[in-house]
């Protein structure tokens, strides 16, 4: 997830921190990432914010399987 909004962006965070079902990519593994690096970089939109000199804020989250979630929900019990 990519966006210009920064209280979007910690809302999201906050959400998907909390949620069993995600966890979120380390920094290594999400800059090594060609389409994220593309996406906040190189889409319509991120041309725009950065002719705009705005900011930006992104992150990649992993969908777990459902064994993976049950197992970290049992972790947080």
């Amino acid at each position: 997830m990519v966006t210009d909004v920064k209280e979007l962006h910690e809302w999201q965070i906050a959400h998907l921190d909390d949620h069993p079902a995600f966890e979120r990519v380390p920094a290594e593994e999400e800059q090594a990432d060609l389409c994220f690096t593309l996406i906040f970089n190189e889409s319509e939109e991120a041309c725009k914010v950065a002719r705009n000199e705005g900011s930006k804020w992104g992150a990649i989250y992993r969908r777990l399987t459902l064994e993976q979630a049950a197992a970290r929900l049992a972790k947080s019990a």
